[in-house]
This record gives C-alpha cells, sequence and structure tokens, in this order.
C-alpha cells in the first residue's frame, strides 16, 4: 500500500480522538458561557496544578541531568519559576485572573500603540489605514482591560465560549467524516 493512503487510513482510524477533543471543546464553551467565571476561576486553578505538575517533572529531569555532567542554573531556575506561579494561580485563583488581565491589558495597549505608529510610518501603503485602526481598537482593548478587569473577564469568556463551541462542533463533524472514512 502506498504512504499516501496509509497516513489518512492511520489518522482516520484516531477518529475518537478528534471526537473527544470537539466534545470537551463544546462542553469547555458551554461552560465558559453558562459560569463564565466560575470556569474561568477552574481554568486558572488546572493551570497552576500543571505547572506544579510540569514543575516537579522539570526538577526531577534537572536532577537527573545534573547527575550526568550536565549542569546549568537555567534547567533548575524555570522548573521553580513555574512552580511558584503554579501555586500562586493555586492559591488566589481570581486574584491571578486580574493580574493576567492586566498584563494583557497592558501588552494590548503597547502592541496598539505600536502599530498606530508603524501604520503611521507607513505613508502612502495600501495597509496604512488597516494597521492604524486595528492598532486604535487594540489600544481602546488595552484601556478597558486596565480600567475594568473583572468586565473584561466576563467579555472574554465569552468570548472565547463562543469560539470553543464553534470549534468543538468542527472537531465533531471533522470525527464523524474520519470514522466513515475508517469503516
Amino acid at each position: 500500500m502506498p504512504v499516501a493512503i496509509k497516513a489518512p487510513q492511520n489518522l482516520a482510524s484516531k477518529w475518537w480522538i478528534f471526537m473527544l477533543d470537539g466534545c470537551l471543546l463544546f462542553l469547555m464553551g458551554l461552560l465558559l458561557l453558562i459560569t463564565p467565571y466560575y470556569t474561568v476561576t477552574a481554568f486558572i486553578t488546572v493551570i497552576g496544578y500543571l505547572l506544579l505538575l510540569g514543575a516537579i517533572i522539570g526538577i526531577f529531569a534537572a536532577a537527573q541531568e545534573s547527575s550526568q555532567g550536565a549542569s546549568s542554573a537555567i534547567r533548575w531556575f524555570m522548573p521553580i519559576i513555574a512552580a511558584g506561579i503554579g501555586i500562586v494561580l493555586i492559591l488566589d485563583p481570581v486574584q491571578s485572573i486580574e493580574i493576567l488581565v492586566t498584563l494583557v491589558g497592558i501588552a494590548t495597549l503597547i502592541a496598539g500603540a505600536m502599530q498606530v505608529a508603524a501604520g503611521i510610518g507607513l505613508s502612502g501603503h495600501q495597509a496604512r489605514g488597516l494597521l492604524i485602526v486595528m492598532g486604535i481598537l487594540s489600544f481602546i482593548a488595552g484601556i478597558l482591560m486596565l480600567t475594568n478587569p473583572t468586565l473584561m473577564i466576563l467579555v472574554l469568556s465569552i468570548l472565547f465560549g463562543i469560539q470553543f463551541l464553534i470549534a468543538g462542533c468542527y472537531q465533531v463533524a471533522a470525527a464523524g467524516r474520519l470514522r466513515r472514512i475508517n469503516h
């Protein structure tokens, strides 16, 4: 059998992974739309636990590499920082969310200002107007995130909820097509 035909069949045999992924995305989207604050808090807490688990694995990997003669401070530093962030996310997820939205707000504000500056610098270019408009919108979004992080958590939860619902539907549809290929 040619390799070109074998690869899609191998992928089609894993249709259930796409189905599971689609169902989980759909469920997460529903949860974000129905209970945005609770879902985001739970999501941040799970990320905290994942960071903590990753840090533990990273520390063991750094210890193993050190025992084999490869010693580097960065191998120890990154897992320790990940553990610290994970613990903070677990202990105070609500405050962590507000801090994250504030940081994203600052980054969005800076990105918007840079887009406007780049657009102004592109005199005579077709994309100049679009770049300036997108920069202004990003700048406004940054200001909104900084002035009212709680409202932005709700808005972002709804936007991500809708995106997850759509992505989940697409994944389930793709799983159905792959299942038909497999059988």
